[in-house]
């Protein structure tokens, strides 16, 4: 209060016209009114209006909770409210020892909410780029994150993102990732990166490179080969001819379901 008071007399001009209380007593009571904006916006949390009633709707871990509850079953609008504010109480309680993870993210190209693909210059070494996918998961105390990146020129292409991907499941859900799965999202991603490489300029050289670098990777899926362009996907029959594995040593996870540290 004492700030907005001071904004009103520090120029020269008034900000508003003392003469017009009214104007005062608006700028006033602002905090007052933010702090109950503030507050409406909590009791809602979860809660929408939707023609007819109000829908609750939370996802945690994957797995949507929702409910409706209709003006006309509850009497009225504040009869539905007011059972959806109930529902929505009790379903938190029910899920608090439970952490909520988001998943889907449009502007992620990976496929994997959590893991996201870096390519861009490295301003601390001339000429370098960064090239790597990064795993992220919302740590357990508020405002922690816990983050771990795999470079694609040591680990390649696949090797980076099988690694950040496994990590991030682990660290999320405590349990390993379908390969299967990890392989359908690298397809889908792969798809993503070579549109991105062709519009990439300056980047467009690391970016293929680590392509032909896939290519011959005797580990990478060979659905996912089947993606590149036809002058990299020659490289494919050079690759020595190591029977591909359906999981990377490096990722194996052990007899106490830990992901095992990378050799």
């Amino acid at each position: 209060m004492c700030f907005l008071l001071g904004l009103l007399f520090r120029f020269e001009k008034p900000l508003v016209d003392f003469k017009d209380y009214k104007a005062i007593l608006l700028l006033l009571d602002l905090p007052y009114k933010f702090a109950e904006l503030e507050k409406h916006m909590q009791s809602m949390r979860y809660i929408s209006r939707v023609p007819a009633g109000y829908l609750v709707r939370k996802t945690v871990n994957g797995r949507l909770y929702q409910g409706f509850f209709g003006d006309a079953r509850f009497g009225d609008k504040d009869g539905a409210l007011s059972a959806a504010v109930e529902y929505r109480d009790g379903l938190l309680q029910q899920v608090a020892g439970e952490r909520s993870f988001q998943n889907k993210n449009v502007r992620n190209i990976t496929g994997v909410v959590g893991v996201a693909w870096h390519c861009r210059p490295n301003t601390h070494r001339k000429d370098g780029v960064v090239h790597s996918f990064r795993a992220q998961v919302a740590g357990e105390e508020e405002g922690r994150t816990l983050s771990k990146a795999w470079s694609v020129q040591r680990y390649g292409l696949w090797g980076a993102y099988e690694h950040a991907v496994r990590w991030r499941h682990m660290i999320a859900f405590g349990k390993a990732v379908d390969y299967d799965t990890i392989v359908s999202n690298f397809s889908e991603f792969l798809k993503n990166y070579i549109e991105a490489m062709n519009a990439a300029g300056a980047l467009q050289t690391e970016m293929r490179d680590a392509l032909v670098q896939l290519a011959m990777d005797p580990e990478a899926p060979a659905e996912s080969i089947a993606l590149l362009p036809a002058s990299i996907q020659r490289r494919f029959d050079a690759r020595p001819s190591r029977p591909r594995t359906s999981v990377r040593k490096s990722a194996l996870i052990d007899a106490e379901g830990e992901l095992a540290e990378d050799k």
